[in-house]
This record gives C-alpha cells, structure tokens and sequence, in this order.
C-alpha cells in the first residue's frame, strides 16, 4: 500500500518539474538583449510640461545605430504608449512626451530604449 501511495504521489508531482525546468529553459533561451532605462551608455533626463511629463534620452553607443524612447504614459484611467524621435547612436537625443488634453495632466509610467 506504502508502494502505491508513493508511486501515486511521484506521478503527480512529476508534472511541476517538468514545467518548472521547462520555463526556466524557455528564459535562457532567449536570444535578444534586454536594455533597461538605467543602460550604462544612455542619459535619461525627465522634465516637467505644462499638462504632463516627457523624457528625453542621450545614448552614445548602443547594439544598432538607431534608438528611439518609449514612454507609457496614464491619465485618469487611460494608458497609452508614446514613442519618441529615432536618433542616431552618440548624436541627438530622443524625446517622448506625455500629455494630457485640456485641464487633465498626464503622468509617465515608466520608459525604455527601443533599438532600431
């Protein structure tokens, strides 16, 4: 009976190591690199607008010679994506701005560097 419980229980527990080994294979899978916004060769500079936020980034090398920034930008309870000017690698920068409409003012979420 001892037997049969503990071949019962390893079948079932069999599954979860299986699929906890195999999302573990599926992260290290992945093949692009991941650029947060503090990437060591780009300056972020937030800055305030009359009804919203807006950032502005310098990068002076990267993995392409284009990059843009992308904001996700809320106000009240919408959310959308604003995307900045494509800039050169080690020239201008890329800004993105949120803005609200009319009395409403808009606030940034959070931002990362799209490389094109």
């Amino acid at each position: 009976m001892r037997k049969l419980v503990a071949g019962v229980a390893a079948a079932l527990a069999a599954p979860l190591f299986l699929f906890a080994s195999g999302t573990e294979a599926s992260a290290d899978q992945q093949n692009y690199p991941v650029y947060p916004p503090g990437y060591p060769q780009c300056a972020p500079s937030q800055y305030l607008l009359f009804n919203g936020e807006g950032v502005s980034m310098t990068c002076g090398y990267g993995p392409t010679p284009y990059y843009r920034v992308v904001a996700r930008c809320v106000s009240g309870l919408t959310e959308w994506t604003a995307y900045g000017n494509l800039a050169s690698t080690g020239f201008g920068p890329s800004s993105a701005e949120c803005r609200g409409v009319l009395l409403g003012s808009a606030r940034m979420i959070d931002y990362h560097v799209d490389w094109s």
